[in-house]
């Protein structure tokens, strides 16, 4: 439970946000845990309140603990995190930390992209390590931060909304509940079903869905996939608002940063599927210089090992399959060809020789490497990792290992894979500690990290018809990829996708689409083969089923 003196704070929080911020607040979420969430974070989203400037600079201090001028996701994430359980209580704060925590990313999205390039931008890497001349921006400045509180504001009622339909329960809890066919998509008949209760939240978009309901879930679908996800709902609903000219629909056309202005518009992918909002990325962005003066954060020792045994397997494999297609000047058939050559990626390889040799029991090179990566994952040595120190972690040890380029694209690539990972290895100990990885659990973690990155790395060789995500990928499966691809993946170290025939590919297919929706899910996938892994006794099993010794 909160503390008078927090109840107290809020009182003063809500008094003091100002109409802009207030005004953002929907109808439909003041019956809902929404509203508790959002008056959390209203003075932060305040503009032209004195107590929001003053708040705004204490949190940024908070959210930026390296002295950076610079957040990431996962700094955003724990910032949220340590914010709610102060204001809230343990118990109330991870509750509602874990209810609306789908949507933090696309708030994080919404608003890293949004300030204009400084005057001092220039090429050379900053302190951290983060180049300052890279044309990806994986950051929040503090000149976005306000606006990543108007977005944050914004997509809690968004996500509430939608879990309102999700499942077709209308609880207003908007976190996964399996017991509830609580999935992340929407299906027609669930859209239908409760169209009655998301009429009147306050979205224009749902204005009139009583009344057309066939006709808004048909919009909503982009890429007709017979289900909306999140992220679908989210643009199309915004996308409406805009058009409708509202407080909401303002806050994301145009948002006026130091004078500058960025506008939320239509727009299609060059794939199949199609983005109906996005904020539109100032072109040119380049990070800031940062001051050479500052302490720079230190980095993460590279870990030098040989390649792991299956590392050299796979290399030979790989060599012999050269000489062999050179000699024999096979073509391959016309399903084939979009596909990238089968077997695990040499994306995959480095990820592995970057985590595997942390996993041995034995080895004492790989318990001096452990010992050291831990201080490095767990900075306040409090001797709990969260989800985002562990994400942090990951990203600087592969920057480090394999130099920043090279590294943060690895990081991207199998970033998706973490969480599993991370849920697989944070129960393993027991105890209070449940929510976060304990140095009796690293190990372990980072043997999940292995796994789950070669699972993942299996989808992304379907998903799309080749390796990482671009335009044709939608993080999820039909069953004619599946069908065209599965020959892509028989190679891998896992026991299900071993020489798969067409019919058994058929069956697998529909196994793994637990609801039926006839898309695989990663989280389907990832489950599927790691049952089959435990049911078969293999030794990813072993590990998988947490009987393994830690």
């Amino acid at each position: 439970m909160a503390s008078t003196s927090n109840s107290n704070s809020n009182k003063d929080k809500d008094s003091n946000s100002d109409d802009a911020a207030q005004s953002l607040l929907l109808p439909g979420s003041k019956a809902t845990n929404a509203s508790t969430f959002i008056r959390t974070f209203a003075t932060l989203s305040s503009k032209s309140s004195p107590q929001g400037r003053c708040e705004r600079q204490s949190s940024w201090s908070e959210a930026d603990p390296n002295s950076n001028s610079y957040i990431s996701l996962a700094e955003i994430d724990t910032f949220i995190l340590n914010r709610l359980i102060r204001d809230h209580g343990d118990d109330g704060g991870m509750a509602l930390y874990r209810e609306y925590r789908p949507c933090y990313i696309l708030a994080f999205n919404a608003a890293k992209d949004v300030a204009p390039p400084s005057s001092s931008s220039s090429s050379g890497t900053g302190k951290g390590g983060i180049s300052s001349s890279s044309k990806h921006d994986d950051y929040i400045t503090k000149r976005e931060f306000r606006l990543l509180f108007v977005f944050l504001i914004l997509h809690v009622q968004l996500l509430d909304a939608f879990a309102l339909v999700d499942g077709g329960r209308g609880s207003g809890t908007a976190g996964v509940d399996d017991a509830n066919n609580n999935d992340r998509r929407i299906t027609q008949t669930e859209f239908f079903d409760a169209s009655h209760l998301i009429a009147n939240y306050g979205f224009v978009g749902l204005a009139d869905v009583r009344n057309s309901p066939y006709e808004i879930f048909k919009n909503m679908d982009a890429n007709d996939g017979g289900v909306v996800l999140l992220k679908e709902w989210c643009d199309y609903l915004l996308e409406e608002e805009r058009k409708g000219g509202t407080d909401v629909g303002r806050a994301v056309s145009v948002v006026d940063v130091a004078g500058a202005a960025s506008a939320v518009t239509p727009g299609k992918d060059s794939g199949t599927r199609t983005t109906r909002s996005r904020l539109t990325p100032t072109p040119g962005k380049k990070t800031p210089t940062r001051s050479s003066t500052t302490k720079p954060k230190p980095k993460p020792k590279p870990i030098h090992t040989t390649p792991s045994k299956s590392a050299n397997v796979a290399s030979a494999k790989k060599k012999k399959a050269k000489d062999t297609t050179a000699s024999t000047a096979t073509t391959p058939s016309a399903t084939q060809s979009s596909f990238r050559k089968p077997g695990p990626s040499a994306d995959l390889n480095l990820f592995l020789s970057t985590f595997h040799p942390l996993v041995s029991l034995t080895d004492p090179s790989a318990k001096r490497d452990r010992s050291t990566q831990w201080k490095n994952a767990d900075p306040n040595s409090n001797g709990m990792l969260s989800l985002a120190e562990v994400d942090s972690w990951i990203k600087l040890t592969l920057q480090a290992t394999h130099k920043s380029h090279k590294g943060n694209q690895l990081y991207r690539l199998y970033r998706p894979s973490y969480i599993h990972a991370f849920d697989a290895a944070k129960s393993l100990a027991g105890g209070s500690t449940d929510e976060y990885v304990t140095k009796k659990e690293f190990r372990l973690l980072n043997a999940y990290l292995c796994i789950y990155a070669e699972m993942m790395d299996a989808f992304a060789a379907i998903d799309g018809g080749g390796p990482g995500v671009d335009s044709n990928d939608d993080r999820r499966i039909g069953r004619e990829e599946w069908m065209r691809g599965h020959h892509t993946v028989s190679t891998y170290d896992l026991i299900k996708l071993h020489k798969i025939t067409d019919e058994e590919a058929g069956i697998i297919f529909t196994e793994m689409d637990v609801n039926g929706g006839g898309y695989v899910l990663l989280n389907e996938w990832v489950g599927y083969l790691a049952k089959a892994e435990v049911a078969a006794e293999t030794e990813k099993g072993v590990v998988l089923a947490k009987t393994a010794a830690y």
